[in-house]
Order: C-alpha cells, then structure tokens, then sequence
C-alpha cells in the first residue's frame, strides 16, 4: 500500500477536445507534429451542399434562405451576406466569407480550459473584396453561456490568403479553468460592403493531454445522479434517474454514484462509491504510443468510513481483458486532497497501440463506506518528445493505418525527406479512386490525415501515396 501525502487540489482537468464528430482531413504542414484540438468544419469542407449561407439557422438573405446553415459554428444574429461557398480555398474546394455589416461568427469548443493549457488559434484569411480588418478572438463560457475574453487582436488582410495567429495561457486567466473554451472572427472593416475570405481554422495546445468524460461529475440540471453502468440497482432511484455517462462498471452499483454537495472540487457534483460495490472504469480514446508518459491525477476523501482507494491504469488486450499498467491503494482522509499515480508505455511494450482505460475501486473493509472522487485528468508528459522526433524523418514512408481494421475512422501518416507536390488517395478492390486524401505541395517532415469510411460498405480497400518519384500503396480492412 502506497500513501499520499496531502496536497492542495487543483481545480482544472486534463482534457483533448475533441470534440465534435468532424475530422480534420487536412492539416498544415507546420501543425503536424503537434497536440490539435478538433474544430468543426475547420476547413468548410462540406461537399455536395452547394453555397451554404448563415452562420446561424436561416440566412436573412431572402435570395438563400432555402440553403443551409454552417454545422458547428453560430452567430448572435443571422448574418446577411456571411456563409460558405466554393473558390480560393485554402486546403480544398469551400471557403467561408465574412461581410463587414454582418455580426461576428464564433464556435464554443468541447475543450474544458485547464491549468496549464498553452493553445494557439491558427486561421487563414484573405481580403475578398474591399476587406481590410479582421478580429481574432479567444474566449471562455461558463455554465450560463456567459462569454468572457481571453485573448483578442485585430489584424491586416491582404488579397492573399497568409496564416494569422492568436494564443493564450491558462495560467494568464485562472478565472478560466473549467470553462469552455470559444473562438470567434468578426470582419471589422469599416467599409460595410467589404467581404473577408476564412479558411482552415485550427488549433493547437501545447500541453499534451488525455480526455476524461466527466472528470469532475459536473452534469447540471440532471437532479441526482445514481448507477456507473444502466440502471442503478437501488430499489429506490431504479427507473427514475440517469446513467453517468462515459463511466461504466462491471455490474449495476447498488449505492454507488454522482450527486451535488459533499463538497467537491470542481463544481457543485462529486462522484462517491460504496465499498461493497464494484469498481468503476473509464476507458478513454488515447492509444498508447511508444515514448507516452502518463500520470493520473485525481482529487479524493472519506465521505464516510472509507479509508482505502484503489486507482488503475489499464489497456484492454485482444480477448477484451483489463491488463494493469499502474495500480495503487491510497489512504484517504476526511478532506479533499489530490492523489496521482503513473506510468510509462516504454515499460509495457505490449500496451502500446491499445486504449488507455482507469478505474476506481472503494476497498475499504467497511462495507457501509462511501469513498468521494473528483477532478480526474490524465497527463502525457511523454507525447511532445515523440512528435519531435517523428519530425525530422530519415526516409519516405507509408504507414500502416491505425487503427485496422476501423470503424468507421481511422488515421493515415506518412514522412517525406523533401518539400514537394504530394497526392493521398483511397481505392477499392475494383480500382476506383474514391476519395483524395490530399493533393497539394507539403514540407519535408511527418503528416497525418484522418480517413472515414462511413458512407462505405465493410471490405478491404488501398490508400497509395505518390510523389514526383516514389509511390506506396497499402492496403486496410473496414470492419462495419
């Protein structure tokens, strides 16, 4: 048994954003060996829709109000003339455009801020006509939708599409941590009849992280919350109350759940378990990659009787079995405190290209005992080395697709020794090219591109990468 020595909790969460379902297909070559946080419709790629106008619901142009909104992004009024259509984009056919009397176009992320963050909004934009101005904004939102900035600029356009920038620090803005975060641009040119070409909106944190659903419990306007896993056994919430999503548990917890109160450390909810139920687990999205050094941080105390907590890192091996990667037992005490435990993927080779899972477990001999547990992050220490070293690459390669078989995404990455016109493309078995990946000039150095198969049948297709010179094609398995 180890015991930790007390420290003040932190209020923040590790957490990679991710956030909406769509998937960046088309990454700048100076973002690639970097931690990027998922934006929808990052690049306005939105094939087979035609012009899309309006930022938010039904355009106020009467000549487009049959057409569609933007997926993922809003406006606090109905923009005139502001929408996405095709031409001079950036890394594909789409393109959004901002007019000058228009009101400002923003995006709230799933991306909770957290002590430590260190992220950087990348856009590119250009003067479409008559445009010169355009803001930049980062924000916070609270859990009134209350929006406060972080960080703002106001930058000069010119005709051609250039790349701007805008960061910030959490540490700059405690205020911030545990809010989400925003992104808004506004074409602030005084001219009103002037338009502002946006494309490829991205951004990056330097922090590398690991996404925990839930990690604080904070699930307002959900009353209590009973049972990890379907309906709670307890006679008395059985059919009334909610699941707590992203965690489950081996079999229904009988006493075991979320509610608010009991003083917790991020909010106004904090999980508790009983120690004569079953453990408690969350098995996130990271695969594990060579060079990953996590560390578990957690917030725990006696609620009530409870002595002992058990924490777990684990992966799950191909018969779907929990194989341990860390395990501790802390003694817990009658206040709040943070715990942490951790590992490293070089001492568990067999772990690696699996999906990290934790789980929590009240093992305290005393039955009736209530363990509380809040603000639960994952921090990888050991993913900004390897993506350095993945960027200085010895020779052209493809490598295999991961993961594969999939369903229905899965991630293609691929190095080039030297700058130079580059073409991804996707095929079936009857040699059809069905989708292209990328086609377009890119730097030496290591690339990656997300590939979704949804819209296919299960089968086994080819994706081949082709320079001026060299060409490699492989083949990978969709598994619906």
């Amino acid at each position: 048994m180890r015991t930790s020595t007390l420290r003040k909790p932190a209020h923040w969460t590790y957490s990679v954003i991710l956030l909406f379902v769509c998937a960046m297909a088309f990454l700048p070559a100076h973002l690639e060996a970097q931690t990027y946080l998922w934006i929808t419709n990052p690049s306005f790629e939105q094939p087979g829709v035609e012009k899309v106008k309006g930022w938010d619901s039904t355009c106020a142009d009467p000549a487009w109000t049959a057409l569609y909104d933007i997926p993922g992004w809003s406006s606090d009024v109905s923009p005139w003339d502001s929408g996405v259509e095709q031409g001079s984009a950036t890394d594909g056919v789409w393109t959004a455009f901002l007019m000058g009397q228009d009101s400002s176009a923003y995006q709230i992320t799933d991306h909770i801020i957290v002590e430590g963050d260190d992220i950087t909004l990348f856009v590119d934009a250009r003067n479409t006509w008559q445009a010169t101005t355009l803001l930049m904004q980062l924000f916070s939102v609270d859990t009134l939708n209350v929006r406060a900035t972080l960080e703002s600029s106001t930058i000069e356009v010119t005709g051609t599409m250039a790349t701007y920038t805008l960061g910030f620090k959490a540490a700059d803005h405690p205020d911030a941590l545990g809010k989400k975060l925003g992104i808004l641009f506004d074409n602030v040119t005084p001219l009103a009849q002037s338009w502002i070409g946006l494309d490829n909106v991205r951004a990056t944190n330097a922090n590398p992280s690991v996404e925990v659903v839930n990690y604080s419990f904070e699930l307002p306007g959900l009353e209590k919350v009973k049972g990890w896993d379907g309906e709670c056994a307890d006679p008395n919430w059985a059919g009334l109350l909610y699941d707590i999503p992203g965690w489950t548990s081996d079999a229904p917890a009988f006493d075991s759940g979320v509610e608010s109160g009991f003083t917790p450390t991020e909010g106004a909810w904090t999980a508790f378990m009983m120690a004569q139920d079953t453990s408690v687990y969350h098995l996130t999205n990271h695969l594990i990659q060579a060079g990953d050094e996590i560390e578990l941080r957690f917030d725990s105390r006696n609620t009530w009787q409870a002595t002992l907590l058990m924490a777990q890192m684990f992966y799950l091996d191909d018969a779907g079995a929990r194989v341990t990667l860390a395990e501790d037992v802390f003694e817990i005490f009658d206040t709040y405190a943070e715990y942490s435990s951790a590992f490293k993927a070089a001492d568990h080779p067999a772990a690696v290209g699996r999906k990290l899972g934790i789980l929590f477990d009240n093992v305290t001999p005393v039955a009736q005992s209530w363990a509380g547990l809040d603000n639960i992050r994952l921090i990888n220490s050991g993913a900004t080395a390897v993506a350095e070293r993945e960027t200085n690459p010895a020779v052209f390669s493809l490598a295999q697709n991961y993961p594969n078989p999939f369903n229905p995404s899965t991630n293609i990455s691929y190095t080039l020794q030297s700058s130079g016109k580059v073409r991804l493309s996707v095929y079936d078995l009857s040699g059809r090219e069905i989708a292209v990946l990328v086609d377009r000039i890119e730097s030496a150095g290591s690339h990656r591109v997300a590939f979704s198969g949804a819209g296919l049948t299960s089968g086994i297709y080819f994706y081949k990468l082709q320079t001026a010179n060299e060409v490699i094609t492989k083949k990978m398995v969709l598994a619906k």
